[in-house]
């Protein structure tokens, strides 16, 4: 089952290079960094590379080559997933890590993982000889742990959260440190209410309750 998932993060990029079809697309985590490239700057341009004449570009880890067509890297993606995922619709839980450099885009790490399908492929199960329902299992073991790794970075549980790192390599000290900054510092809850708005607010909290007194 499709969701969208990977359409939003297109959108982001402004090109089309996710794997598109029914059922299981996604069957890995895609890191995807994204890395604004200046107009004026070379910061990261190679004419070496032959990224010298292009404004926007991707690179995988695994292969370290320079793709200037979008439609390559697609190719790429659909390869390297059947390569560590089978090509029967298997799921796995290593990553496939790519950097997309571009002018359109902000500095910021997105991590596409794996949805989960309720469609049983006959395929699998005659090639693999074990049922659908563990490969579920290792979905929702990748989804679990992105979550749990997420919510300690913000509730401030997680330990070493300066080198720990999300499910997928995202550090989360790069996520919520240099990329939003100290944003959330800077916002007040109270900002632009008044005495009388918190004491309203407090007096609406649970309705109505004469026995107990709200100091004015």
């Amino acid at each position: 089952m499709s969701s969208g998932k990977s359409s939003v993060l297109e959108s982001l990029v402004g090109q089309s290079f996710l794997p598109r079809g029914t059922g299981i697309v996604t069957r890995c985590p895609i890191v995807l960094q994204l890395i604004h490239v200046s107009k004026e700057g070379s910061d990261y341009k190679s004419e070496e590379e032959g990224t010298g004449d292009y404004d926007e570009w991707a690179r995988f880890l695994h292969t370290n080559t320079v793709f200037t067509d979008f439609r390559k890297v697609q190719e790429e993606i659909q390869a390297y997933t059947n390569k560590i995922a089978g090509s029967n619709k298997g799921v796995s839980s290593d990553a496939l890590y790519l950097k997309v450099y571009s002018q359109k885009v902000v500095n910021l790490t997105l991590v596409d993982l794996p949805g989960l399908t309720k469609k049983r492929f006959q395929s699998l199960l005659n090639s693999l000889g074990e049922d659908i329902v563990d490969k579920k299992q290792t979905l929702l073991q990748i989804i679990t742990k992105f979550s749990s790794a997420y919510c300690s970075a913000i509730d401030g549980t997680g330990k070493n959260i300066e080198t720990s790192e999300l499910f997928g390599g995202a550090r989360i000290s790069y996520i919520f440190h240099e990329t939003f900054g100290k944003t959330l510092d800077c916002i007040n809850a109270l900002s632009g209410l008044t005495q009388f708005d918190i004491l309203t607010a407090i007096r609406n909290s649970s309705g109505p309750r004469p026995a107990i007194f709200v100091p004015e």
